[in-house]
């Protein structure tokens, strides 16, 4: 589906969605990183590896037009995957939790999806 979906929109299009998503997932880690000092430096560390992915990923769609069919592809499977990723991680963050009632069981359960 996501395969679909990104023939439809193409690179810039699922960039944009990564994106989306990974800014979201920055934020979670913000909001579960004054839970607890261990989750906080997860969160530090997720902003600083997200801030990296988000220039890569801006220099891909640039790069795009002049790619060859080869790369197209490759780079078109590398967000396909990385897109479900990021829209697993969102979910999981957003599903409301029956049984942790704190702000760090929560967070650990979310570091243990990924």
């Amino acid at each position: 589906m996501a395969e679909l979906a990104l023939g439809i929109v193409g690179i810039a299009g699922t960039v944009d969605v990564c994106i989306k998503f990974g800014r979201v997932l920055v934020q979670a880690y913000k909001d579960y990183g004054q839970a607890d000092a261990v989750v906080g430096e997860l969160s530090v560390h997720i902003q600083i590896c997200w801030s990296r992915l988000v220039s890569q990923l801006e220099i891909v769609k640039e790069l795009e037009s002049g790619m060859a069919r080869d790369q197209r592809e490759l780079q078109s499977q590398t967000l396909c995957i990385l897109q479900s990723k990021l829209e697993a991680a969102t979910l999981a963050i957003s599903k409301p939790e029956k049984y942790a009632s704190s702000k760090r069981i929560k967070a650990i359960q979310f570091l243990e999806t990924l």
